[in-house]
């Protein structure tokens, strides 16, 4: 995230003291983006990681017997901050937000930073294949995503000043907070799917997979948050019951949602030669209506503008004197959180094209999938989305060794009309792994992969054939 700041005029905020405590965050991610060379085929001696219903339903055709592919991964965790540099690139952040508002004694206490990467116990997934004439059908359950996150801040200590004018004379007034904070977010989309293919000539062979998506969210937060207002020598505290009006500013928000939706997948392979194939996929999904309700209060302290903090320049007081009643330093008031039934989940259509070249105990496989729209969550007027754009993939085997090698390009964006905004540049996510098949016995194989990035992991697959 960049962050610059535009102002007019200097500003009379200033930030007396800023402990930032602790930040503490889990992110667990998994789905049919991560290990799936482990559903692969295994023909001649050669194990095939791209030869999947994930890259193509056309892939699965011309199996002979009935059989049945299960995967599974298993719990793992990973410490994430030294590796990621979190805390320069945080620290970096931070200084360039207060530069305008720092005092000069000011000493920032940076926050003390710790990011997990986990990946949950996945088992069990599968799908059963069996031909019926020069027909191949399958039957797939999967789960297409599983995202859990947990961030904590613990800690927090703020001191902002300004001036404030009363009965022509001018004194500084100092609002103190303290923040601990706790946010939960839990996506699941779970797929289950019927796959037909069949060889329409010598030359050419055509797939369809028919997807029901089930998702399931739920997100909490709890934010206790306590003050006081420093005025004249006097302390008013915020949370106090006994004051005449309103002084609660802490915050908290729960929220469940469920429903289903389509996605259709076609494609075919054109075998040009028995060294190249051409293939191709074109994915259509319709939108989410999840159904649940959000519930929760957010407090807020109408004269403290954070968005002065972040990029724009239209505010440039952090705390605005013009907006503090002397007579009610500690006036907050209660934004009630919007509450819809509906939240609308959209996935963008995608065009894929491959080609496979085949030379002696070699195999490559490259891959380009194209996006049209957006991975997004709407509530309301509010959402939130990442944008794909392409994401090339390499395979190269030789016998029962692979390995995959990529790039996925993406944007992040969300309304700058909302407390939390996002519009990020063109990312670049670099996708590697390795791995191993082996045919046990005439019917057992075993397949394994390592993901180093962008989420590390291993994943196992195996296959019984009838």
């Amino acid at each position: 995230m960049s962050v610059q700041l535009i102002f007019g005029q200097e500003p009379a905020s200033r930030i007396e003291k800023l402990q930032l405590g602790q930040f503490n965050s889990s992110l667990s991610l998994s789905g049919s983006a991560f290990g799936t060379e482990v559903w692969g085929r295994y023909s001649n001696d050669k194990y095939y990681p791209w030869c999947t219903v994930f890259e193509n339903p056309a892939f699965i055709s011309g199996e002979r017997s009935p059989k049945i592919l299960l995967q599974f991964s298993p719990a793992q965790n990973f410490g994430f901050t030294q590796l990621s540099e979190a805390s320069s690139i945080f620290n970096k952040e931070i200084d360039k937000s207060v530069v305008s508002y720092k005092t000069q004694d000011l000493t920032i206490g940076y926050p003390s930073i710790n990011l997990k990467l986990k990946r949950k116990l996945n088992w069990p997934e599968g799908m059963v294949l069996f031909p019926v004439k020069n027909v191949t059908v399958g039957l797939l359950f999967h789960r297409s995503l599983s995202l859990s996150t947990l961030v904590d801040f613990i800690g927090n200590e703020t001191s902002i000043s300004t001036e404030l004018s009363s009965g022509g004379v001018s004194n500084k007034v100092i609002l103190n907070n303290y923040l601990d904070a706790v946010n939960r977010f839990d996506y699941f989309s779970t797929s289950t799917s019927f796959i037909i293919t069949k060889l329409l000539n010598e030359k050419f062979i055509s797939g369809l997979q028919v997807e029901r998506l089930f998702s399931d969210l739920y997100i909490a937060g709890n934010w206790n948050i306590q003050g006081s207002m420093l005025y004249n020598g006097k302390e008013y505290l915020f949370n106090d019951p006994e004051t005449l009006w309103p002084t609660d500013i802490t915050q908290d928000y729960h929220g469940h949602f469920k429903g289903v939706g389509w996605k259709i997948n076609w494609g075919g392979n054109f075998i040009i030669n028995s060294k190249w194939i051409l293939d191709g996929t074109v994915s259509y999904a319709t939108n989410t209506n999840l159904k649940g309700r959000l519930t929760g209060n957010r407090n807020i302290i109408t004269a403290l503008a954070l968005s002065a903090l972040g990029s724009g320049g239209d505010i440039d007081e952090i705390l605005v004197a013009d907006q503090l009643n002397p007579s009610q330093l500690t006036y907050t008031e209660n934004k009630n959180l919007e509450e819809h039934t509906e939240l609308i989940q959209s996935m963008p259509n995608q065009v894929k094209i491959g080609l496979l070249f085949l030379t002696g105990k070699w195999g490559f496989y490259l891959s380009d999938r194209l996006y049209f729209g957006s991975y997004r969550l709407k509530y309301g007027t509010d959402y939130v989305e990442l944008i794909p754009k392409h994401r090339l993939k390499l395979y190269i085997n030789r016998g029962g060794f692979y390995s995959k090698l990529g790039v996925f390009f993406l944007e992040a964006s969300s309304p700058v009309t909302q407390d939390l905004s996002i519009n990020s540049g063109l990312l670049s996510v670099p996708l590697f792994c390795f791995g191993y098949s082996r045919k046990i016995s005439r019917q057992f194989i075993f397949n394994s992969t390592m993901e180093v990035s962008p989420i590390p992991g291993v994943n196992f697959g195996f296959q019984y054939q009838f």
